[in-house]
């Protein structure tokens, strides 16, 4: 039966910039990608009761079900939600449905510890698009990491590293 999506993107918001990078690199190679906030499939929700939509979604309508895992994923209540539909799912198979991506070490129950996954902590949002389009038996067919991109992703990553630095400590000279 063919699926209406390749992959289904399960996330939580705090990881939205990463995943938006992912979501962008699939769609120019021409990946049906369910994410929440394509315009096309905002257009299909708006309206719809979101339990049951994702509930369909995550269970049945795509090919493979990207988990992106982070402590913030484990506590929300939508991802819970999703999690459950795409577990429900991956029981029933003989093949792998649900491909990991962690942020963190964060345990989420049912899936596996042995369970291979890719770390975004060492993968740009470009690998992780690259590995999604091989697994579905396709050849990147634009996967080349611009000099925008690459500049655009360092000064976000600076602007994020400066918000966590805190005020030097205030030293009182020595008299």
């Amino acid at each position: 039966m063919e699926k209406q999506y390749d992959v289904c993107l399960s996330f939580a918001g705090e990881q939205r910039n990463y995943v938006k990078k992912v979501y962008d690199e699939l769609v120019k190679n021409h990946i049906r990608v369910f994410y929440d906030q394509d315009k096309d499939i905002e257009t299909y929700l708006w309206g719809k009761n979101l339990y049951e939509a994702f509930k369909e979604i995550y269970k049945t309508k795509a090919l493979y079900c990207i988990m992106f895992v982070s402590k913030e994923y484990a506590q929300k209540t939508w991802t819970r939600h999703e999690k459950r539909s795409a577990f429900s799912r991956a029981y029933t198979e003989s093949e792998e449905y649900i491909l990991p991506v962690r942020f963190d070490s964060t345990e989420i129950p049912g899936l596996d510890d042995a369970t291979c996954y890719l770390d975004a902590n060492v993968k740009s949002p470009y690998d992780i698009a690259e590995s999604i389009i091989r697994k579905l038996g396709h050849d990147p067919i634009n996967n080349s990491y611009t000099l925008e991109e690459a500049i655009g992703d360092l000064a976000e990553e600076l602007e994020l590293s400066l918000i966590h630095i805190s005020e030097p400590t205030r030293r009182t000279p020595i008299s």
